[in-house]
């Protein structure tokens, strides 16, 4: 059996949002908080979903560098 607790979004991602290189992004529909890199492209570093789905994307794995956003 699976247990969601419901916290507020500043105490998961304090380091994330009060960062001013780090910026929210989405890609087909799915939230994320990435960085903008000089070239353009931006760098992921957090999925911020509900859907477990989302998590299996490759696509926007942490770490992971989308071109065209």
């Amino acid at each position: 059996m699976t247990f969601y607790t419901i916290m507020p979004l500043d105490t998961l991602m304090y380091e994330e949002l009060y960062q001013a290189s780090h910026e929210m992004f989405k890609k087909d529909g799915i939230p994320f908080i990435g960085e903008r890199l000089p070239n353009g492209s931006v760098k992921v570093n957090r999925i911020i979903s509900t859907d477990p789905n989302d998590f299996l994307s490759e696509t926007l794995a942490p770490g992971a560098v989308i071109n065209n956003l």
